[in-house]
């Protein structure tokens, strides 16, 4: 079972100082919101950052109001008494509070990462529900140091630049931590101060998870020599990502109708061959339908693939085709893994991880999206006129046909949806990003959106070096 700490026991104030409200929500811009959510589980951690949130929000204009909402996952017994005790704290202290259960099956392994998936979902939901943009967690510099070594134990350049201090969830609400920089032991403090109760969770200390692990092991590193090494892996993954997205957006990199990538073979040997790699591997993993970026070993590959003057023209990765050419490369998705789906009217869902598809269509008519038969495109293109268009069939062939009644109405990827009618939304969507937007990658990000016809993500509400 959880103990509660209490007030009275000792705890170590060696940075007390660290932890005013001031210092650590003062980049933060509250004016647009009317409503943030604070993630509470009970713990020290996320307690202090809502005492902390409650008291800088108390001493500013036009605060938003402020919800605490606790996700019981229902793993322990003792779950729910411990979410009826933060709900009890939060009404004492006049904060508006919210417990949301994970319901449903859980996994047999993979706990922890099922476990956060479903805990960001409900807390995007409970901010779409208040109206608010802003989700705060309370990871503190110990998570980011035990983040980082978890991710160096498992290998990837990528990660080594630990958490962001802001991510973009579902392209609509960002997720902050603010308490990056901040050790638990100065938030421990600041409760006691306050008389303020904690929880200890018993899975922080079970070995049979990595974090715990990666934690006994962790007051054996020097500290100040991993966050010099996180601040400059995040550093290098900012410059790399904007690098990237330079060029991407320097007119060497097109879609063509189909949704094909095309590249100009100059532009890629003139750029060096991380940014290059970067920006290939961006355009596999958004073609291919992709929430993740193809291993580095992979995006290597790719790039020596292209770089090659002899062997096989085609390769197949990432659930795209990569075929060299003379002057100019093409990426388009493979012809394999396609899906079908009905969709009813009233209804959203993502297709293939490349289209975002809205039926608003009166009288609750089904619609099917599944990639056109040869026959199809052909009889498509005949009665609509489109025979003499300029698209490359092999990847039309992998794109979404929308069929009403059995008929093919229109082929976005080929003719950007100029066939469909109002009722039926059929939208670029961009796996890679849509769902979890890191802030070190944004800049990449906006360039991609706009390679691929969308607008760029929404504007992170803090200032720059948070990002």
């Amino acid at each position: 079972m959880s103990v509660p700490k209490t007030a009275a026991e000792p705890v170590a104030r060696q940075g007390f100082s660290q932890v005013g409200p001031a210092r650590i929500f003062a980049p933060i811009d509250f004016g647009r919101e009317r409503a943030v959510i604070a993630a509470v589980s009970g713990g020290s951690d996320s307690l202090a950052l809502l005492f902390l949130l409650k008291d800088y929000l108390s001493g500013i204009g036009n605060a938003p109001e402020l919800i605490a909402v606790t996700v019981d996952h229902g793993l322990r017994p003792e779950s729910a008494d411990e979410a009826a005790a933060v709900a009890e704290l939060c009404t004492k202290h006049g904060i508006a509070h919210r417990i949301l259960r994970w319901e449903g099956e859980k996994p047999k392994t993979g706990i922890p990462a099922a476990a956060r998936e479903a805990r960001y979902r409900l807390l995007v939901e409970a901010a779409r529900a208040a109206g608010a943009g802003l989700v705060f967690t309370g990871h503190t510099q110990d998570d980011q140091i035990e983040t980082f070594l978890m991710r160096k134990v498992r290998g990837g350049e990528r990660g080594l630049a630990g958490m962001a201090a802001l991510t973009l969830l579902d392209g609509q609400i960002w997720l902050l931590r603010p308490l990056l920089a901040t050790r638990r032991t100065d938030l421990r403090a600041f409760l006691s101060e306050r008389r303020i109760a904690w929880f200890e969770d018993p899975t922080n200390e079970n070995t049979a998870f990595e974090r715990p692990r990666i934690r006994r092991g962790s007051d054996d590193v020097k500290r100040s020599a991993v966050l010099e090494e996180i601040a400059a892996r995040m550093a290098a993954r900012r410059e790399q990502g904007m690098a990237s997205a330079a060029f991407l957006s320097a007119g060497q990199v097109h879609i063509e109708p189909g949704d094909v990538a095309t590249i100009n073979t100059g532009a890629l040997v003139d750029t060096g061959q991380d940014v290059a790699a970067l920006a290939l591997g961006v355009l596999v993993a958004v073609i291919g339908g992709r929430s993740f970026l193809p291993g580095e070993a992979e995006r290597a590959r790719l790039l020596a693939h292209l770089a090659e003057e002899s062997g096989p023209v085609r390769l197949s990765l990432g659930g795209c085709i990569v075929q060299r050419g003379a002057k100019r490369h093409r990426i388009w998705r493979e012809a394999r893994g396609l899906p079908s789906l009905t969709l009813a009217s009233g209804k959203s869902a993502i297709w293939d991880g490349r289209y975002r598809i809205v039926n608003r269509i009166p009288g609750g008519e089904d619609v099917r999206i599944a990639p056109p038969t040869a026959a199809q495109l052909t009889a498509f293109c005949l009665s609509n006129g489109l025979e003499d268009m300029d698209f490359y069939r092999a990847a039309v062939l992998t794109g979404p046909a929308v069929q009403v009644g059995g008929e093919i109405i229109d082929i976005p990827a080929m003719t950007d949806g100029r066939f469909l009618p109002p009722e039926l939304a059929v939208t670029r969507h961009i796996a890679l990003f849509d769902k979890v937007l890191p802030g070190h990658d944004l800049a990449l990000a906006n360039a991609t959106a706009r390679l691929f016809g969308r607008a760029g993500y929404p504007q992170p509400p803090a200032l720059p070096n948070m990002l």
